[in-house]
């Protein structure tokens, strides 16, 4: 019989009020099979909020399991099993040792060689001593044929991984592939940083283009290590700049990027990632670069790197709020195995895919091809959609979902063609959307609007919680004083917990290298 908990002590839910995100000192955050976790803050009701550890590339717990309170000590047993799933994590193999298997099958048959999708290794048919078949293997488990186009294009061959919360992985049309070459093309650009893009990566390896260019993939998939060189392919996180093979592979990395100005970073991300680590990820890729290349003066115009970043239009706002010196151009990318963002298929949009390039070069540098639909807006002076229309109260082009917008007086400011003016709501909505101008709010709707409109800190209105002055006086007098000393300490504790995670995540280090 389950015990009867009287309503006094009952808990009732606190309603959430978002994440943020907290970029500092990511390198000393507990690990995961992932590398570092990442600090994440919980806002509540009543400006309370609570700081935890999760995983920096997945956001389902039950594909990477890791939890932690900031303000709770990581139990010993837990630490150690995580430090196992680590050790456990690790391949078999070395990095060259399973390229080589490559060259080894390039000169038998396509009959004779094969890929296992549960080793996730090339191997040799009817029998390989190098692979010992798992419980799990079978016929059925082995991609075969391997025809010569498959190795050289391992994108097209490896299972794709779908999952929107955990590593997706959505491939470039041909027709994507040559615009983004086009761009890194009209940047001058002559080496490449592929950051989550295996078909910008192979196009360029292969020569698909004309485009005289090197390039590099950073990719969490570590699938790859068995088609591209240690010196075209490292396993990085793109979330918390964690190397899976250690110092050895950042090595690798240096050395791709010494020697070389002109320099383009181009970069994938699932749309579900935190901007505000991919920025962190931006400063440390050009921080390595200054130091690889020696260059001192960080405001000369040659001290910053190219930057192409794939995302939606509709995340703009996040975009730009924590990277100001990138702008959207109105191109727009599609996918081959998007429901999406793939032209042709039941479930794509019908004014084309939401997928667009943020660059941090002006708009007017990039010619859009016309054989394609774009126009150039004198105005403007830049690309734009064919159904992109002029306008002069707003002095530019603002339609962004490949859409004419039109200009609406009473707000001010131009809106989608399907959206009309609510008297009652004071500003343009979609024509069935639920006015609440004149009728009476229930509880849960009154509470969610007055969350939206107030600070989650402070619960003062005016201004949001990134902007709060209370929180930002907190902040500067907690760095300003000592911390507290805790009142009970344990016994076979380290006299503080960042000693504690820098020989944790020594002993990780020396796993890697080994």
């Amino acid at each position: 019989m389950a015990p009867y908990f009287p309503p006094w002590r009952r808990r009732a839910p606190q309603p959430k009020l978002g994440l943020e995100v907290i970029t500092k000192n990511i390198a000393q955050n507990p690990p995961c099979t992932h590398g570092p976790t990442v600090c994440f803050e919980r806002f509540f009701v009543g400006g309370k909020s609570r700081k935890f550890y999760a995983c920096s590339a997945c956001r389902d717990q039950k594909t990477c399991p890791f939890f932690l309170w900031t303000d709770q000590q990581q139990p010993k047993t837990s630490r150690n099993q995580w430090l196992q799933k680590i050790k456990d994590s690790k391949p078999l193999r070395s990095h060259q040792d399973e390229y080589r298997r490559l060259s080894s099958l390039e000169n038998v048959s396509a009959e004779e060689r094969g890929y296992c999708t549960v080793c996730n290794m090339l191997c040799l048919l009817p029998s390989d001593p190098d692979h010992p078949p798992t419980p799990r293997c079978s016929p059925e488990t082995i991609i075969t044929p391997l025809q010569s186009s498959q190795l050289q294009h391992p994108s097209q061959l490896v299972p794709l991984k779908e999952a929107s919360k955990c590593e997706a992985q959505y491939l470039f049309s041909k027709q994507s592939v040559c615009a983004v070459l086009s761009l890194v093309q009209q940047l001058g650009a002559t080496k490449l940083l592929c950051v989550g893009v295996p078909s910008l990566h192979e196009a360029i390896k292969n020569q698909d283009t004309k485009i005289c260019a090197t390039s590099m993939l950073l990719d969490i998939d570590g699938r790859y290590r068995s088609f591209f060189p240690p010196t075209s392919f490292v396993r990085f996180n793109m979330f918390n700049q964690h190397f899976f093979d250690g110092t050895r592979a950042k090595q690798r990395l240096v050395n791709f990027l010494t020697g070389h100005n002109k320099l383009c970073v181009v970069c994938d991300p699932p749309f579900g990632a935190r901007v505000e680590l991919l920025k962190e990820t931006f400063s440390f890729l050009t921080d390595l670069w200054r130091q690889a290349n020696n260059i001192q003066d960080s405001n000369s115009e040659n001290s910053s790197l190219s930057v192409l970043l794939i995302f939606p239009y509709f995340m703009e706002t996040q975009v730009l709020g924590n990277m100001s010196e990138l702008t959207m151009l109105d191109y727009q990318l599609e996918y081959t195995n998007h429901q999406y963002y793939t032209s042709g298929t039941k479930k794509s949009t019908k004014k084309g895919s939401a997928v667009r390039v943020y660059i941090n070069k002006p708009n007017q540098v990039f010619k859009l091809p016309e054989s394609e639909g774009y126009k150039h807006c004198k105005p403007c002076n830049r690309w734009v959609y064919k159904n992109n229309v002029h306008c002069d109260a707003c002095n530019g082009c603002m339609g962004k979902d490949g859409s004419g917008y039109r200009h609406c007086t009473s707000c001010g400011r131009c809106v989608k063609p399907s959206w009309k003016h609510c008297d009652k709501c004071g500003k343009c909505q979609v024509q069935d959307h639920k006015c609440s101008g004149g009728i009476a709010l229930t509880f849960a709707e009154a509470q969610k609007q007055q969350i939206a409109t107030t600070c989650h800190s402070c619960g003062k209105t005016g201004h949001k919680r990134r902007d709060c002055p209370v929180r930002k006086g907190k902040d500067e007098q907690s760095e300003s004083s000592p911390p507290k000393k805790a009142k009970r300490r344990k016994k076979n504790v380290p006299s503080s917990a960042t000693e504690e995670t820098s020989q944790y995540m020594n002993i990780i280090d020396d796993i890697l290298c080994k």
